[in-house]
């Protein structure tokens, strides 16, 4: 295992074949000796010590320590290819029985076994930019910027022949560019540097098709379908089509695109910007749906994927996350945390839609075992379905949350769109919508928990104030930005009932470890009136709010007003209740006409969970 600095400490699990590494700079992870890679990585967060069973594990997070849970869920492995170290992977194929992984660094070719009985392959090959496997024979294929080779691989291995089988190395073709693979064909089509395009069938080992064309002089990318070939011109963020279907589509030339890839089928072609992907349909020639990128990092055809079988369309929907999408619908199925700022170079879904294999711009692998992480999901039956997820779930030190690898994020792979559940008919307008579709709310997260009695309902009464409680509003802090989760720093919240008496707030905190000191600021609610200055509330850890988690002590120092407490599968995890506050704030002034409420964090280490306001 690589990591960016000094390692401090190994730490072997007690009854699994495991070990935890703590570095310097508070990068962490766990290795799993059997299958020699990293099953979880995370930042912030150093294992002092695990339980004789193996079951909990002593952790400090910056000035917090606690004992929490260890499970290792095998969905994610991380494997770093020896070589060059940390030289990109440039790109990514999985055989076609999905039992097998080509991995192309600058090196060579690395062929990693995926449920195969074997061991790992490695096939020198300096300069390598691409290699894809060829249905139906034991040979790979492998192209540099000058060549094209055929190699056999020693029969029920993945050792591939040193002596290529074929090698198409005309040293008038001249330098040639990443090519696209067809597994279908199968065949390659590379772009060569005196404006041709040259498709060769693999199996046969021979030219298919040429394509001279003057517009093709600089182009480094392409993609193709049966009719159309899709290219980069050379020149910034523009992408051309060769037979003019961008034209089509009505895509301005001036558009930047800065991703591009057709679907296997032939019938869809997504397309990336610096803010949007969008999926086109390439028969009607029209838009089916878009998404928020988030920002595209990279370019081309390598940094968005589809599933063999055009179901599953992955995309990069951030500098540290990739989206998983359903390509009918647009619906995102699930988020998966990669890295931390690491950028994606390339991605690939197996056969069968298994596996998940992302490549980064540091070296390494990483492997998501889609049908583990549905399973998973499915039996640990989640309750906050995002609509947009936050990343890896809490750990919980002591209660408390930190990073957690997958196992209670309530995302849940089988049940695909979430469905909104209608406002409770006993609701007012004193209860407040606080869903994504009120004005002023961006990030919001929806509870589902109508089949289970002992969570809470969208409705919540107590002391005679009723909440719409459906809809959790999530603000930002220093302990999200540290857990990266995404949130609003300030929402803004118009009324349309002018006279206001008093406020009441259903609420909790997240990230708030015991060893704060209470009370303490990590928010404030501010009344905007129409006419003269603002009125201004303090949101205080321990007065107004508590942990979102029953403290470890029962005779914790608070002057809170507990309103609800409930279990969700993250409280069962932990053998902790899940808590939601009361705080009421009078209105000096009711004659004053109000035009908005306003919550701001106050950037501290808690982050406020806002459940349900009640204006009367």
């Amino acid at each position: 295992g690589q990591f960016s600095s000094q390692v401090m400490s190994l730490r072997p699990i007690p009854q699994h074949n495991q070990i935890a590494v703590s570095t310097d700079t508070g990068e962490s992870g766990l290795f799993d000796l059997d299958l020699r890679t990293r099953i979880l990585g995370f930042y912030n967060m150093e294992p002092l010590q695990f339980s004789a069973d193996g079951t909990r594990v002593l952790v400090a997070v910056g000035d917090a320590w606690g004992t929490v849970p260890y499970h290792s869920s095998g969905i994610l492995a991380s494997v770093f290819p020896a070589d060059t170290g940390r030289d990109p992977i440039r790109a990514i194929e999985f055989s076609p029985l999905g039992d097998a992984l080509l991995v192309t660094k600058q090196a060579g070719v690395h062929l990693i076994p995926l449920g195969r009985d074997c061991e790992p392959g490695f096939l020198p090959a300096m300069g390598a930019v691409n290699a894809g496997w060829i249905p139906g024979s034991d040979e790979i294929v492998v192209q540099t910027r000058g060549s094209i080779r055929w190699h056999g691989l020693e029969p029920g291995t993945l050792r591939p022949s040193s002596t290529p089988i074929h090698v198409w190395d005309d040293p008038s073709t001249g330098w040639m560019e990443r090519g696209a693979l067809c597994a279908a064909t199968p065949s390659l089509t590379v772009v060569r540097s005196d404006s041709r395009i040259e498709e060769i069938d693999l199996r046969r080992r021979k030219t298919l098709r040429v394509i001279e064309d003057p517009r093709l002089r600089g182009a480094r990318t392409l993609d193709h379908s049966e009719d159309e070939i899709l290219f980069d011109s050379g020149n910034g963020d523009r992408v051309r089509s060769l037979h003019g279907l961008l034209d089509r589509l009505g895509l301005r030339a001036e558009e930047p695109v800065l991703a591009f890839r057709f679907s296997p089928d032939g019938k869809g072609l997504l397309l990336g910007d610096r803010s949007t992907h969008r999926l086109v349909s390439i028969e009607g020639e029209k838009a089916l749906w878009s998404q928020a990128a988030g920002n595209v990092i990279g370019r081309g055809n390598r940094v968005i994927a589809w599933s063999p079988d055009s179901q599953i369309v992955a995309l990069v929907t951030g500098t540290d996350r990739v989206g998983l999408f359903r390509a009918s619908t647009g619906d995102r199925i699930a988020q998966l945390i990669h890295s931390f700022d690491i950028h994606v170079t390339c991605m690939a879904i197996s056969p069968g839609n298994r596996w998940m294999a992302i490549g980064l711009e540091n070296g390494s692998l990483q492997l998501w075992d889609l049908q583990r992480l549905r399973n998973e999901l499915g039996a640990l039956k989640g309750r906050i379905h995002g609509q947009q997820e936050p990343g890896p779930a809490a750990l919980g030190v002591g209660g408390r949350p930190i990073r957690r690898h997958w196992t209670r994020t309530g995302l849940n792979l089988s049940k695909g769109p979430v469905v909104v559940p209608e406002r409770d008919s006993r609701c007012t307008g004193a209860q407040l919508d606080l869903g994504p579709g009120r004005q002023g709310v961006s990030h919001s997260y929806l509870i589902d928990s109508a089949d289970d009695s002992r969570h809470r309902s969208g409705f919540l009464t107590h002391a005679g104030t009723s909440f719409d409680a459906r809809w959790i509003l999530f603000l930002d802090s220093q302990g999200s930005r540290l857990a990266r989760e995404t949130a609003p720093q300030v929402v803004t919240l118009p009324l349309d009932q002018p006279r206001v008496h008093s406020i009441h707030l259903l609420a909790n905190a997240a990230y708030a470890p015991t060893s704060v000191k209470r009370p303490v600021q990590i928010a404030r609610l501010r009344i905007r009136y129409r006419e003269g200055p603002p009125l201004e509330f303090p949101i205080r850890l321990g007065i107004e709010v508590e942990d979102m988690w029953s403290p470890d002590d029962a005779g914790s120092p608070t002057q809170t007003r507990v309103a609800w407490r409930g279990l969700d599968s993250s409280s069962e995890f932990s053998g902790r209740w899940l808590q939601l506050y009361h705080a009421t704030f009078m209105n000096p002034t009711p004659e004053r006409a109000v035009e908005s409420i306003e919550i701001e964090s106050s950037m501290a280490f808690s982050s406020l969970m806002v459940s349900g306001i009640t204006v009367e």
